[in-house]
């Protein structure tokens, strides 16, 4: 066991937890046991006093309150179950964000591949030609031209403001 983590205060404070949770889990169940075998045998007679009648109400309300706490501890104690687990899996998600952050670089270049040098733009759209040829894709030479708003691309045309527009075609 000599290769198991050291417990976090957190850890520990959530056994400690878990384990009076369990002793108080243990008594309610022997109280329970005790309740349910004294409601099982009283029966309310008209003969009984107004005392007794309330006395034996108030076991059964006392059953009854018993077993909502024993359930509502279950539930408590999976509820913090899932609260922790779903910690733990954020944790994880943002360590493993931060190594895909740390793998992307700002400038667009691979830290993998630091070494090699660019590849030219002739040399990009030689490579696509060839996958096209390799696919018997047919690229024509509209699909490669650049686009609008590209680098080095021609501004888009502007347009003439309404007056214009009329005036030219009343002409």
């Amino acid at each position: 066991m000599a290769d198991e983590k050291p417990k976090s205060q957190l850890d520990a404070a959530l056994e400690s937890f878990e384990a009076e949770v369990s002793e108080c889990k243990a008594i309610r169940k022997e109280l329970v046991t005790q309740l349910r075998e004294d409601a099982k045998r009283m029966r309310i007679s008209p003969e009984d006093k107004a005392m007794m009648v309330q006395s034996k109400l108030a076991i059964v309300n006392t059953l009854g309150s018993m077993l909502k706490d024993i359930e509502d501890s279950s539930l408590k104690a999976v509820k913090l179950r899932l609260a922790r687990k779903e910690q733990e899996n954020n944790g994880e998600y943002s360590k493993a964000i931060v190594e895909m952050l740390k793998m992307i670089r700002a400038d667009g270049k691979d830290t993998n591949n630091a070494d090699k040098p660019m590849q030219s733009e002739e040399d990009v759209q030689k490579s696509i030609e060839n996958r096209g040829k390799d696919l018997k894709i047919e690229i024509t030479p509209g699909e490669i031209e650049e686009c609008a708003g590209a680098p080095g691309a021609p501004p888009p045309p502007e347009e003439k403001p309404q007056e214009e527009k009329k005036s030219e075609e009343t002409k």
